[in-house]
This record gives C-alpha cells, sequence and structure tokens, in this order.
C-alpha cells in the first residue's frame, strides 16, 4: 500500500490527540475543507427572503455602528460634558444618512438572465386539432431594478 503523501490541509504541527480542543480543531478542520459556498439562491427562497428584509435605515446603521464602537473598541459615543454633543456621534450619523438616502435614490442594479432560464408553454386549438406549443428566451434579457 502506497504512503500517504501530505497535502496542503495536512496538519503541519504535531497533533495532540489527548486535547479536546486538538480535537475539536481537527473535527472543524475536516468540515471547512468540505463547504462550499452557495452558487446561486434558489428563487423561492430569494423571494421569501427579499419580503422579510425592512429595508435600509440610517438611524439603525448609525446604532449598530456606534454600538460597535463603543463595545468592540472602547471609543465612547455619548455627549461628552464639557465639548457638548460629541462630534464623532454627529460625523458617523450624517455620513451613513448620506450613504443611504444615496443608496436608495441613485443606485441601480443590473441583472440579467441565462438563456433558456424562461420556459413558455401554451395550449390551444386550430379548429377541432388540439395544439400545444413549448419553448424558451433564446436572448439573454436584462433588467435594472431599484434598492429599498
Amino acid at each position: 500500500m502506497a504512503e500517504c503523501k501530505p497535502s496542503e490541509k495536512s496538519p503541519t504541527e504535531e497533533v495532540d490527540l489527548t486535547s479536546i480542543s486538538s480535537i475539536l480543531s481537527i473535527i472543524l478542520g475536516l468540515f471547512r475543507s468540505i463547504q462550499k459556498p452557495a452558487q446561486t439562491i434558489p428563487p423561492p427562497l430569494a423571494l421569501i427572503g427579499n419580503k422579510l428584509k425592512p429595508g435600509m435605515s440610517a438611524r439603525n446603521l448609525t446604532a449598530r455602528t456606534l454600538s460597535r464602537l463603543e463595545s468592540e473598541y472602547g471609543i465612547p459615543v455619548g455627549d461628552v460634558f464639557s465639548d457638548g454633543p460629541n462630534r464623532l456621534v454627529a460625523t458617523i450619523k450624517t455620513d451613513h444618512e448620506e450613504l443611504v438616502s444615496m443608496i436608495q435614490t441613485e443606485a441601480s442594479v443590473y441583472g440579467s438572465l441565462d438563456p433558456g432560464s424562461i420556459q413558455i408553454t401554451g395550449t390551444g386549438t386550430a379548429g377541432p386539432i388540439p395544439v400545444v406549443i413549448q419553448g424558451s428566451n433564446i436572448n439573454i434579457p436584462s433588467f435594472k431594478a431599484g434598492i429599498q
């Protein structure tokens, strides 16, 4: 039997099988090596997901940013008593308001459909003879959409 050759995914350091954290990292490494990102989102899932999204809000974006600045980086975001209102908060709020406004009023989304992605089926009659037609798009239609 041929010897196993190490690959780039092989562990480079010595593995300690008596440590639970070492065993867990090996198991997690196995799962990471077989994970592949989704190439496309199924259309029904995209429809459901889009209806659940609340839309962009400058106020919520500002609140999340300020919360992270305070919790993760220790930057004070409240009013500074000696200087009055916090200028960092005002700067971030103004920036987010302009960003969200520009995305909602000026941004464009372009898309296209693959040939054959639109299926057509029709039925009818030609006198006493039933007629069934089937077809699909052969060109690449494109579209422009807005952002909420």
